[in-house]
């Protein structure tokens, strides 16, 4: 493993765009996530993983759109020298546990994997994260979690998966990921405050200046959030 390179980005528009009519939390957070890369890697060369011709052009508009210099490198599936050069593949959702399977045909220590999560009560999500206690995941691999709540109840999914491994089938080693918890970024500069929109929001929504108002931007979904 080498001792530190930038990583390789998993890359699909799904993972990153915004300008789209069904955004999500994880659109935005993938687009903020990509513009601080770019903006602090410094003119670097930036090196993705994508699926076919149309998704590679894609990321290099995106990188050329950004801020700062870097310069975008296609990277694929069958360049496995320049994903084990980089020494680790960072996914924009949770799903290290598929990528790990790819992986372990190269080899485990071929590179680390890194993903992180979002949603983290739909099925699928809990699915994945189950999946990891019987993935070829390793312990260099990491599942970042966006909050000490976050960590704690996908902690306890992987130990209720490994005691039921335990009570049926007499399994006693378990390799977790790292799990480190590291909150979402926030862009600063794009929440400052404007008063002339402030009065005319509260002057269409009738509010007394007295009044409290609570702006909520996301999406509410009894399944997937609660």
């Amino acid at each position: 493993m080498p001792e530190r390179s930038d990583p390789i980005l998993l890359y699909h528009p799904d993972g990153y765009r915004v300008a789209r009519q069904d955004l999500k939390g994880r659109h935005s957070a993938g687009e903020s996530f990509l513009t601080a890369f770019l903006e602090h890697s410094q003119g670097r060369d930036i090196h993705a993983l994508c699926a076919n011709k149309a998704i590679g052009e894609d990321f290099q508009n995106a990188v050329q759109a950004g801020p700062g210099s870097c310069s975008p490198r296609v990277v694929g599936r069958n360049d496995i020298q320049a994903i084990r050069r980089q020494g680790l593949l960072h996914l924009p959702a949770p799903g290290i546990a598929e990528e790990a399977r790819i992986r372990d045909f190269f080899g485990g220590d071929a590179y680390a994997i890194s993903g992180v999560t979002h949603t983290i009560s739909s099925r699928e999500m809990l699915d994945g994260v189950a999946d990891i206690a019987v993935a070829p995941v390793q312990q260099w691999d990491a599942l970042i979690c966006t909050s000490n709540s976050v960590h704690k109840a996908l902690s306890g999914v992987l130990s209720q998966v490994e005691d039921d491994l335990r009570l049926r089938l007499g399994a006693s080693r378990f390799t977790r990921p790292l799990m480190p918890v590291i909150p979402l970024g926030v862009h600063a500069n794009r929440f400052t405050r404007n008063e002339f929109d402030r009065a005319k929001w509260r002057t269409k929504l009738g509010l007394a200046e007295d009044t409290v108002a609570i702006l909520f931007f996301g999406r509410l979904s009894v399944h997937a959030k609660a």
